[in-house]
């Protein structure tokens, strides 16, 4: 009967989805390519948005040579994509590249929404549509790798299923 609660767990966080539509912005960095090719990146977002379940209210998009270290788009804009985000009611901000741990903290410190990259919406796609436990799993397992990767840039420190930490061994008291 366990395997019975949770299947309607599952049904139920399916139906929460259905029903609350997220309010999205788009934000794309143009670093290569014609107009065209920036455009087309993000018309290709919003369809990959619009497959989640949401309803796309807007894109920004800004030219630079490579993104923000910080922001993905540079404090000006991230100020200007705020402004969006509230004249348009958003709740959620979804950025067309991948963020880096520091880069989704930032901007959500300035925008005050959720922040999301493609890699994290394209998840969301799969978990979505995964029926059986293993493709459940699948999704679970590529998730967890995903954050994985990130630790390491946020400076925490992995620990495994037995609980013991890794990494250096502490320094010898006496000099070798």
């Amino acid at each position: 009967m366990a395997g019975l609660s949770t299947e309607l767990e599952d049904v139920t966080e399916v139906e929460y989805r259905q029903l609350r539509l997220e309010r999205v912005v788009l934000v794309g960095v143009w670093t290569s390519g014609t107009v065209q090719d920036a455009e087309n990146s993000l018309a290709e977002l919003a369809a990959l948005a619009e497959t989640a379940g949401a309803l796309v209210l807007d894109g920004v998009v800004q030219r630079r040579d490579k993104p923000d270290a910080a922001t993905y788009i540079g404090s000006g804009k991230a100020q200007e994509l705020r402004d969006v985000v509230v004249e348009t009611g958003a709740d959620t901000v979804i950025c067309d590249g991948e963020l880096s741990p520091g880069q989704l903290i930032h901007l959500e410190d300035v925008v005050k929404v959720k922040v999301i990259d493609r890699t994290a919406l394209i998840l969301d796609i799969f978990a979505q549509h995964a029926k059986s436990r293993e493709g459940k799993a699948q999704v679970r397992a590529r998730a967890d790798a995903v954050h994985a990767a990130e630790a390491p840039r946020l400076g925490s420190v992995a620990v495994p299923a037995d609980g013991r930490r890794q990494g250096r061994r502490p320094r010898h008291p006496w000099p070798r």
